[in-house]
C-alpha cells in the first residue's frame, strides 16, 4: 500500500491603494500608510528594557540567596545557643536536686538514729519497771 504525497501553497498579496490607515484598539506595533512601491527599513528597539530586566532579576536572585544564607546562619547560631543554655539549665537543676537529696538523706539518718536511741531507752525503762513489778 503506497501513500500519496500532497502539497499545496497559497500566497495572498493585498495592496492598499487608499493611502489611509485605521486602527481600532491597542497598537503596540508599527502602522504605515501611503507608501506603495517604496522600500522601508524599520528598526524597533526596547531601549535596553529586556537587558535591564534580566540584570534586575539576577541582582534580586543574588540578594535573595545572600539574605537567605545570612538569616539561616543566624537562626542556626540562635538554636545552638538555646540548646547550650537548655543543657546548662538541666545540669544546674540536677546539681540542686543532688544537693537537696543528699541533705534530706543526712537529716533522715539523724532522725532514725534519734528514734532508735529513744526506743532503746524506752525498752530499758520498761524492762526495769517490769522487773520491779515482778519482785515480791
Amino acid at each position: 500500500m503506497g501513500g500519496k504525497k500532497s502539497e499545496s501553497k497559497n500566497t495572498t498579496t493585498t495592496t492598499n491603494v487608499g493611502g489611509t490607515n485605521a486602527i481600532h484598539g491597542d497598537n503596540l506595533g508599527v502602522s504605515v500608510a501611503g507608501v506603495n512601491n517604496s522600500t522601508m527599513t524599520i528598526t524597533a528597539t526596547d531601549h535596553g528594557a529586556v537587558d535591564k530586566s534580566l540584570d534586575f532579576a539576577e541582582s534580586a536572585a543574588e540578594f535573595a540567596m545572600t539574605s537567605n544564607a545570612e538569616v539561616t546562619g543566624r537562626a542556626l547560631d540562635s538554636v545552638d545557643g538555646a540548646v547550650d543554655k537548655a543543657f546548662g539549665f538541666g545540669k544546674d537543676s540536677l546539681g540542686v536536686v543532688v544537693s537537696i537529696a543528699g541533705s534530706s538523706i543526712d537529716q533522715l539518718g539523724d532522725k532514725h538514729s534519734e528514734n532508735l536511741q529513744m526506743l532503746a531507752g524506752l525498752s530499758g525503762s520498761q524492762g526495769e519497771q517490769n522487773s520491779q513489778n515482778i519482785k515480791p
